[in-house]
């Protein structure tokens, strides 16, 4: 839910508060991030205050909804997402999953060089650099770790649309193998699971 009825839970007014007080930001980044979280209160139709600081609420109106539903530009509309993250992350409230700065490691590196389609290596690349941070291996991978991952994207990001980048319905690597009707896009863990192993 995305109305906050609590005097305690944390709300964008909070995130602007934090951006305020965030000295390391220059006041051009201050103004686009301060920007991006007047905008999507006003999607919602409230104000900073009572929106909840709620990732899973704030990503789920950021995929159902549309520039055009939205009224913004498409440039608008293609930075609001990083630029709300990178406020909220910037505010000190919530650390956000990162990876796109996160450099593969060795084994990572060497397994997806050997993914023959690009879409597979795009599509897992958040994994494998989630995985390189935290130091866990291709061949350490398991539900478990699969889960860990689901569970801190939905937490600590606004990341698009998790269940297509994880297959059919956002189920781990071990059910997948269930699921005969998945599209061959859908089916990337289960081949790079294969690459692991061949």
């Amino acid at each position: 839910m995305i109305e906050n009825n609590s005097n305690t839970d944390p709300t964008l007014q909070d995130v602007l508060d934090g951006l305020a007080g965030n000295s390391s930001l220059s006041d051009t980044r201050r103004r686009d991030l301060r920007s991006a979280v007047v905008c999507f209160a006003a999607l919602v139709d409230s104000s900073p205050t009572h929106v909840s600081l709620d990732p899973a609420a704030i990503r789920s109106v950021l995929d159902l909804m549309v520039p055009i539903q939205a009224k913004v530009s498409r440039k608008r509309w293609a930075n609001l997402r990083s630029d709300l993250s990178a406020a909220i992350d910037a505010s000190g409230l919530l650390p956000i999953v990162k990876t796109a700065r996160v450099e593969l490691g060795e084994s990572w590196a060497s397994l997806l060089a050997k993914a023959k389609e690009p879409k597979m290596r795009d599509g897992l690349s958040r994994f494998a650099r989630w995985s390189s941070e935290r130091q866990i291996a291709p061949r350490d991978v398991n539900r478990e770790v699969v889960d860990r991952f689901v569970s801190e994207l939905k937490s600590a990001s606004l990341v698009r649309k998790i269940a297509d980048e994880l297959g059919c319905n956002g189920r781990p690597i071990q059910t997948i193998r269930a699921q005969p009707n998945c599209s061959v896009e859908r089916k990337k863990w289960l081949r790079i699971l294969a690459i692991r192993q061949g």
